[in-house]
C-alpha cells in the first residue's frame, strides 16, 4: 500500500534537481534473507495529502529517495565499466527519467541509490522474484519492468507507464478531404487502367461482332446488325456475364 502511494506521488509532482556523480550508497546481495531493508515510510506524507495540509505536487520536496538500479551485463548503461560513479551525460533512459522526476518533484536520489548485481542472485531465482524483492528493499525499483498480472498479484505497484511495449502495426495515414463527387466511382483505378478497360471492351465487342458475321447459324445472328446492343453485351461480359458463351 505504501509502495503504491509513493508511486502515485512520483507521477504527479513537479520542481528542482540535484545532480552529482555519486557512488551507490547501498549494495545489497539479491534475495538475501538477512539483508536490511532500505525502504522508507511515506505514510505521514500520504496522511498530509489526505487531510489537505500538503499538495500532492509538493509531497516529495526535499525527500531523499532510495531507488534500486541493476548492475549487470544486460543493463551496463547504469554504471560505466570499471567505475561506480553515475554519469551526468548519456547515462541511459532510466537515469534520465529519475533525474527528470527529481527535477520536477524536488527530491534527490543520486546520493542514496542502491545497486543490485544479478551475479549475486540465486541460480533458481526469476526476474519476478527480483522485482518483488527490490520493491520490498527500496523505495522504488528503477528498471525496464513490464507490467503483468503475475507481478500485480505479488503486490507490486506500477506507476503510469512511459513505454508501451505492445506489438502494434503502424503506418502513416495520408491526409485527405472527403468530398462527395459524381466521379468517385473512378477512384479505384488510375486513368491508364480505365483506358485499358475501355479499349479491352471495345476490342472484345468488335471481335465478337466479327465472329458473329461469319457464323450465320448463331442464335445471336441479329446482333451483327445491332452494334449498340453488341457493345453492351461485350461490356457486361467483362463483369462475368455468360451471355456470349
Amino acid at each position: 500500500m505504501i509502495r503504491s502511494r509513493l508511486f502515485s506521488v512520483l507521477i504527479a509532482c513537479a520542481v528542482g534537481l540535484v545532480r552529482a556523480q555519486e557512488a551507490p550508497l547501498f549494495r545489497t546481495p539479491i534475495l538475501d534473507p538477512n539483508a536490511t531493508s532500505h525502504r522508507q515510510s511515506v505514510c505521514d506524507l500520504q496522511a498530509q495529502i489526505f487531510n489537505g495540509t500538503l499538495q500532492l505536487r509538493d509531497a516529495l520536496e526535499g525527500f531523499q529517495l532510495r531507488p534500486m538500479l541493476i548492475e549487470s551485463d544486460i543493463s551496463s548503461f547504469f554504471l560505466p565499466p570499471g567505475t561506480e560513479v553515475l554519469p551526468t551525460e548519456k547515462a541511459g533512459i532510466i537515469i534520465y527519467i529519475l533525474d527528470a522526476l527529481a527535477e520536477r518533484a524536488g527530491f534527490t536520489w543520486r546520493q542514496s541509490y542502491g545497486i543490485a548485481d544479478l551475479a549475486t542472485a540465486p541460480s533458481n531465482s526469476t526476474f519476478d522474484d527480483l522485482l518483488e524483492w527490490s520493491a520490498e528493499m527500496y523505495d522504488i525499483s528503477a528498471n525496464l519492468w513490464l507490467q503483468s498480472v503475475g507481478r500485480l498479484n505479488r503486490g507490486v505497484s506500477f506507476p503510469e507507464g512511459w513505454l508501451d511495449s505492445s506489438i502494434v502495426l503502424v503506418g502513416e495515414k495520408p491526409k485527405s478531404e472527403s468530398k462527395l463527387s459524381m466521379w468517385s466511382f473512378l477512384e479505384p483505378f488510375s486513368a491508364g487502367v480505365w483506358c485499358l478497360i475501355i479499349a479491352t471492351t471495345l476490342l472484345s465487342s468488335l471481335t465478337y461482332w466479327w465472329m458473329e458475321w461469319y457464323n450465320e447459324g448463331s442464335d445471336e445472328q441479329e446482333l451483327s446488325k445491332k452494334p449498340a446492343e453488341n457493345l453492351f453485351f461485350a461490356a457486361i461480359s467483362f463483369t462475368g456475364d455468360i451471355r456470349y458463351e
